[in-house]
């Protein structure tokens, strides 16, 4: 899995423009554009050059195959050859999106020729499983097949491996199911070769059904990566997903969505007052196996399309309609077509929560309030809204409750805004620098708190883990500075001390040319310091 799915946002500023648009974006313009940008907004300063133009091709094939079993070691020469060591002259000269898309044609065809091979391999072979054959379960640095012969060796053994898995999973699941007096859930299911075809199936499919759009971000990606993990690129459907992600809300229809292994998509659960639940037509573990984005009858597809695309169709504008083609699960395979109206929902799991635990200490009663904070989300759209406006309206209530400590949970925390982490060390201080950020000039910048007397001056307790990042480490490291509380939990947080800024990469397109498609970049601009001038890096 790449970066950009994991790591964690720090600072954000959104631009928007509104270029002029056609039906082909050009891709190779914007391939140069956001090159440029990088080497113009980058902290580091550096060049796309000789060096990072190696980094960005290995990165690249790393993306498409990371587990390098689809190339062969003969494909990754034949490229290299061509365009490893003369990728950023060629992207300088527009031809840096005609490379990624014939260096993902190859892959696509690698791809079908082994869907191939599994279905042949599954069809002629009988597995028995008393070998001593061994396979790899991390092929980080594995090298790739050298010949169809080893290729086929390596496949050969990670289908029987598939295959192997789904046995040992039906094994457990009959002797847990017999250990309780129950009937074999599973008995009558599809075998464990079906499972495991139907499983490549979706894989195949995802990788077939990628976009133009999909690709050059995938290529964009790689080139960002080249620069630092944090610095990013994002298409326009991707922009959508984050914004979505750090808002804490979407326009959908409010039904939780998980991938089956014969392609749809099972209704998981319901929000209650959402508009499925208003609507009342949708059932939990309904299959959903087509979408009418536009409510119109128009459906599309989606057996083994990837969730991530599958909510991209549900979601939409607000008081739109979406209609979806159902298999109903009462009665069973039932077939029904479900039209809702999108309203907006809250995913209040992704929201500041909190909670009074009653601690019996000797003959008194402790009130300890316990806020958990599971991201820095804030909504750009919709002023006074983020997670330290939640967080003031809790802990307002818990002052008045006369709490006698507080918890603040910030465990697997990844981030977020800046200005939001900023606003919060607000509560628990009087005015004062909570951050300080570095540019590429070495000019340093304090923040400051916007509150200019603290809100609850009580005893305070910061709960972090491994995972906690960015934003979290930020307000961890001002309560330590400040001697204000204790900072408890796993050894070490994440690590990670820089800010990145979201640029629309039409802004940076010549003025009548075709912005269609351009995206947006998240380089990483500046470096933050705690208060006292440590960093977070590495510790």
């Amino acid at each position: 899995m790449c970066y950009k799915k994991l790591l964690a946002q720090t600072s954000i500023t959104l631009f928007l423009l509104t270029g002029f648009s056609s039906a082909k974006p050009n891709y190779n313009q914007i391939v140069y554009r956001v090159s440029t940008a990088l080497q113009n907004t980058h902290y580091s300063g550096e060049r796309f050059d000789l060096e990072k133009s190696q980094e960005c091709f290995d990165e690249y094939f790393k993306l498409l195959d990371p587990r390098k079993v689809y190339f062969l070691e003969s494909d990754y020469q034949e490229f290299a050859k061509k365009y490893r060591d003369q990728l950023n002259i060629s992207v300088k000269k527009k031809k840096g999106a005609d490379i990624a898309l014939a260096i993902h044609q190859r892959f696509i065809e690698r791809q079908q020729n082994r869907v191939a091979f599994i279905e042949k391999t599954l069809k002629e072979t009988t597995y028995t499983f008393d070998s001593n054959q061994t396979i790899l379960l991390s092929r980080k640095d594995a090298s790739r097949a050298a010949n169809e012969e080893e290729w086929n060796q390596l496949w050969s053994k990670q289908i029987e491996d598939q295959v192997l898995d789904e046995v040992i999973r039906r094994e457990r699941i009959a002797q847990m199911a017999s250990k309780q007096g129950k009937e074999n859930p599973i008995e009558s299911t599809k075998t464990p070769k079906e499972v495991v075809s139907l499983r490549f199936s979706r894989i195949s499919k995802a990788y077939n059904e990628r976009t133009t759009d999909d690709i050059i971000d995938l290529f964009l990606t790689a080139l960002s990566l080249t620069y630092d993990p944090h610095t990013d690129y994002f298409s326009e459907t991707e922009m959508a997903r984050f914004q979505r992600n750090i808002s804490g809300s979407l326009i959908g229809i409010g039904a939780l969505l998980s991938a089956e292994e014969d392609g749809s998509t099972k209704i998981e659960g319901i929000v209650k007052g959402g508009p499925a639940d208003k609507q009342g037509d949708l059932s939990l573990n309904d299959k959903v196996v087509a979408v009418a984005p536009n409510g119109d009858g128009k459906f599309e597809d989606i057996m083994f399309m990837p969730i991530s695309k599958v909510v991209d169709l549900i979601t939409g504008t607000a008081n739109t309609k979406v209609t979806l083609k159902v298999e109903s699960s009462n009665p069973i395979g039932q077939t029904k077509l479900v039209t809702i109206v999108r309203k907006k929902i809250e995913m209040k799991d992704k929201k500041a929560k909190g909670e009074i635990i009653l601690k019996k200490l000797g003959d008194k009663v402790q009130k300890i309030g316990w806020i958990n904070i599971p991201s820095f989300y804030v909504d750009f759209q919709q002023e006074g809204s983020g997670v330290s406006y939640d967080v003031e309206k809790i802990l307002e209530r818990m002052v008045q409750e006369k709490i006698d400590a507080l918890v603040l949970d910030v465990r697997s925390n990844g981030g977020g805004s800046l200005d939001e982490v900023r606003r919060m060390m607000g509560f628990f201080i009087d005015r004062g620098p909570v951050v300080q950020v570095k540019d590429y000039l070495n000019r340093v910048d304090s923040k400051y708190t916007s509150h200019r007397k603290a809100l609850y001056t009580g005893p305070l307790v910061v709960v972090q883990n491994k995972f906690s990042a960015s934003a979290s480490e930020i307000l961890a490291g001002a309560i330590q500075d400040y001697q204000r509380g204790l900072i408890v939990g796993g050894e070490s947080s994440f690590g990670k001390g820089t800010v990145q800024q979201l640029v629309e990469v039409a802004r940076l397109m010549p003025i009548f040319s075709d912005k269609t498609g351009s995206g947006f970049l998240k380089p990483t601009i500046q470096k933050y310091y705690r208060v006292t001038g440590n960093s977070t890096q590495r510790k």
